[in-house]
């Protein structure tokens, strides 16, 4: 008899996260949808904690599929977790969050009552727990949302058609991804170059703001720096392939914000929030800077 290939492939990419991965994997192994109807494949990153030990004895029990690869960022991981899952649909959600019991059923739904789609996605709810650093991006990721879908109509409470959507928490029929791959150049912004690229060959996604996953919004001052460097480098990288579309970011800063929309928060988090900031902002400076250099290069380069 041929292979019976589940509905959905859960696509989990992970890195040092071995506390969070447990989480996200415990919530998406009690879904009420039927357990022949989904595989849960994890990529590890190259992981150097106790990750490894865990994915081992899920797999070992076969409750999940686990790849491992060299560290090589998550747009690799996630090519990896697409070429080697099997589902007819394949869904994408990162470590740090956990998936309420129907949030399979809640994609099987959309997927049923909008045929016409190629892809669903879903909103992004703030883990209880968040800290001040975590609630201001959160605020930021909905309206970035906001800003990057006007052209559609919708907001992050509202179903439509999206162009944007978040990578931890969206999905696409397999025949959609043929041919297409995750840029591994790009540290930030892969999941929406991949959505502009798929928009291009008619591709349409379905955002329904029901099916939410809760994201662990407690960001260190190392996350923060980090993940403003790779904003300001991907941000080039980003504008080069797409020189026409903007990445929009919320114009109101964190200053305002927190004197006036988190003003409850006590005053020496709030502080410490603006000394990381500055640090922040040097972060992303660096990484336009170092990526405009190695693109400069690269064209005087092709130019000899």
């Amino acid at each position: 008899m041929p292979e019976k290939f589940p509905r959905f492939s859960v696509v989990v990419t992970t890195y040092n996260r071995e506390a969070l991965l447990e989480r996200c994997l415990a919530s998406l192994l009690v879904q009420d949808y039927p357990q022949e109807g989904y595989e849960i494949v994890v990529v590890d990153d190259g992981s150097a904690d106790a990750t490894a030990s865990l994915l081992t004895s899920l797999a070992r029990e076969g409750r999940i599929r686990y790849l491992h690869q060299e560290n090589c960022g998550w747009a690799v991981a996630r090519n990896t977790g697409v070429a080697r899952s099997r589902g007819e649909i394949i869904l994408f959600t990162d470590d740090d969050c956990r998936l309420p019991i129907d949030w399979l059923s809640k994609y099987d739904a959309v997927y049923h009552e909008y045929p016409v789609y190629d892809g669903v996605a879903g909103s992004l709810a703030c883990e209880p727990g968040a800290n001040l650093a975590g609630k201001l991006r959160h605020q930021v990721h909905l309206e970035m949302f906001d800003l990057m879908n006007a052209s559609l109509g919708i907001t992050h409470d509202q179903a439509g058609e999206a162009l944007f959507c978040y990578g931890a928490n969206r999905s696409f029929r397999r025949q959609s991804l043929e041919g297409t791959s995750f840029d591994a150049h790009l540290l930030y912004f892969d999941d929406f170059d991949m959505n502009l690229r798929l928009r291009k060959e008619g591709i349409r996604i379905f955002y329904d703001p029901s099916i939410q996953v809760f994201h662990n919004y407690v960001l260190s001052a190392r996350d923060r720096v980090l993940a403003d460097y790779r904003f300001g480098r991907s941000s080039v990288l980003f504008k080069k392939k797409h020189p026409d579309r903007a990445y929009l970011r919320p114009k109101r800063g964190s200053l305002a914000r927190l004197f006036n929309e988190y003003k409850g928060e006590p005053l020496l988090n709030r502080l410490s929030y603006l000394v990381v900031q500055g640090a922040c902002r040097l972060a992303r400076e660096w990484g336009r800077l170092e990526a405009k250099w190695k693109t400069d290069k690269e064209c005087r380069d092709d130019e000899g």
